[in-house]
């Protein structure tokens, strides 16, 4: 039989090999009042022997706490009960914690503790209908054995008492408060009674006043008719311990007879065997909760769908990574095709340049930018034609200058005279050149005003089709890029959901191989029956396929998702450049001014 010592080391060693498993499912959202249920059983593995007092208003309940722990902690003034379960723990620092229903937890001051459980104000109302148990941390040396709690008064308003069966599975021991000149009615006679059909039987403890007939007649009562219900009768003087309280004075403490309950209360404490048989029981039952919970998940939601979607991906990845890379191509195809227009009017500053961008971006043509276009090009040409004829009229009428000037006085006026003379026949062709270059230059003015006259609209239709051009890239990109988000979202919402049953498997061979290995190797107070029991459950819980048949890992779903889609950002990475030119832009800026007609 293990010793005392051992006993004393077997809970908490329980408790750690529990609270692996309790961190290990923490990130699960579909089975949280489980949680929170290990989470119990392994605090109360953790704590001191749980006391609970029940009764009903005004038999001496929390009088009975306050004289326990030396001081009053609990409201006791007339009309102020308790609204929710208090715990009185032993803790270095003197605090209040409340436990809220929805999980939030908050810290107060001591003196806080009426605003928490007892206050008549509308604000302490709001606060208490909405917490679910508080613990009061004192710095009182019995607490280091036990932990003493102070239920709601099982007298409500509307005449119906009731004890949460979830805190019943938590406590050690019951204490039920009785005072002789309180009637103890139907309803708290039916919480007693359904305590005895849990095969719980609380302790009695019987508040005496001062009439003693009173007492000795209300004594004799309640053993005859409700001895049944529980073990042991223990007489305590509330009043006694309330002059005890205020004056300290021993006399009181001994007229109080608290030392036969204080006994008692240690006795309990000792107890770590019926303790740890408790918590191991209460940790069965999880089990059983836990092996249900698991083995329904399979069939029910999110994880079914996941495995149905993995699996799916699964049996189509090639298809859908041929899609993908696809989509990839096709996006960068419209990134580059993004960029070209983005730049398409860097440079252009004459109209030979727009041409030129032009030629180079045909998406920027339409019937009106056409017929521009043959206008600017024929204007060109015209340039073109006048440069040469310019050119061509500029040499010979230079090499005829050079002759000329190379001729003495005598001999020009003698080349006058002489009609069939060459030099007449160059001085003719050059005028001839000369008519020709000039019908080329009254043309420039002709086609540049074709090409000026209508460039406002043109210029409009240009920027019009350059913004279509970049705003269907940057569409086309964006719903491919979108649409490719939103496969690898759904992808991805399948994987989240499988790894959030990644943790119940975890705790599957946790419970297997750490919990039933230290339960199995212990000298636990449980029977051969009940152990056997405990590795059934264990092992079917382990049976069950969190896993999908391990379709996360096959899949390769967690690459696939984990990729990077670049956001269409083309704005920001290629800087859009519009058209600059301004009409003087479209003139020639180099037509060589007409030279003088050359004579003899």
């Amino acid at each position: 039989m293990p010793t005392q010592q051992i006993w004393d080391e077997i809970l908490p060693e329980l408790a750690d090999k529990l609270d692996q498993v309790s961190q290990t499912i923490a990130t699960n959202t579909y089975i949280g009042d489980t949680k929170r249920q290990l989470r119990k059983i392994i605090d109360d593995a953790r704590s001191e022997t749980l006391i609970l007092f029940i009764g009903n208003r005004e038999t001496g309940k929390s009088t009975i706490i306050n004289g326990l722990v030396g001081r009053e902690v609990i409201a006791r003034n007339r009309g102020e009960f308790s609204t929710a379960n208090t715990f009185i723990r032993y803790g270095d620092k003197e605090q209040v914690t409340a436990y809220f229903y929805d999980d939030v937890e908050e810290t107060f001051a001591l003196d806080r503790l009426p605003l928490l459980t007892s206050s008549e104000s509308y604000t302490s109302k709001l606060l208490q209908s909405h917490i679910d148990y508080i613990n009061v941390y004192l710095h009182e040396p019995m607490l280091k054995q036990m932990t003493l709690i102070d239920t709601m008064s099982l007298q409500e308003e509307e005449g119906t008492a009731f004890l949460s069966p979830a805190l019943l599975n938590r406590v050690d021991e019951i204490f039920w408060v009785l005072r002789p000149d309180k009637a103890i009615d139907a309803e708290e006679l039916r919480v007693i009674e359904h305590l005895r059909e849990r095969d719980v039987r609380p302790y009695c403890i019987i508040n005496e006043i001062a009439d003693q007939q009173q007492n000795a007649a209300f004594v004799t009562m309640v053993k005859e008719q409700y001895g049944h219900l529980f073990d042991e009768v223990i007489y305590v003087a509330a009043l006694e311990i309330e002059s005890y309280l205020a004056t300290k004075d021993p006399v009181h403490w001994e007229a109080s007879r608290f030392d036969s309950l204080v006994a008692k209360l240690e006795q309990f404490a000792r107890d770590k065997e019926a303790r740890t048989r408790r918590i191991l029981l209460r940790f069965i039952e999880w089990l059983e909760r836990f092996e249900i919970e698991t083995s329904l998940l399979p069939e029910r939601e999110p994880l079914c769908t996941a495995v149905e979607e993995l699996t799916h991906y699964e049996r189509n990845v090639l298809l859908t990574t041929a899609q993908h890379q696809q989509s990839i191509a096709a996006i960068a195809a419209h990134e580059a095709a993004y960029a070209h227009a983005a730049g398409a009017f860097d440079g252009v500053n004459t109209l030979y340049q727009l041409l030129q961008a032009l030629e180079d971006a045909t998406y920027l043509t339409d019937e009106v930018v056409m017929e521009f276009t043959m206008k600017a090009e024929a204007y060109l040409q015209t340039v073109g034609a006048y440069r040469k004829a310019h050119l061509a009229y500029e040499q010979h009428a230079q090499q005829v200058t050079t002759n000329l000037n190379a001729m003495s006085q005598e001999q020009r006026e003698a080349l006058l005279a002489d009609e069939a003379a060459t030099i007449h026949q160059d001085i003719a062709y050059a005028h001839e050149l000369f008519d020709k270059m000039m019908v080329s230059y009254t043309a420039i003015a002709e086609a540049e005003q074709h090409v000026t006259s209508r460039w406002d609209a043109v210029e409009q239709r240009l920027q019009d089709n350059h913004t279509k051009e970049l705003s269907y890239h940057l569409k086309a990109a964006t719903h491919l890029i979108k649409t490719r988000q939103k496969e690898l979202a759904a992808l991805k919402l399948s994987v989240i959901k499988m790894e959030e049953f990644t943790c119940l498997i975890e705790a599957q061979g946790m419970l297997r191989d750490v919990v039933w290995r230290y339960i199995d190797d212990t000298a636990l107070p449980l029977s051969t029956k009940e152990k056997a029991y405990t590795d059934e459950l264990i092992q079917n819980i382990s049976r069950v396929d969190l896993s999908g048949n391990g379709i996360l890992t096959r899949s390769g779903a967690v690459n696939v998702v984990n990729q990077r889609v670049e956001d269409a950002m083309f704005e920001t990475r290629y800087p859009v450049v519009t058209l600059q030119l301004e009409e003087n832009g479209l003139k020639s800026a180099d037509i060589p001014p007409l030279p003088k007609k050359v004579t003899v």
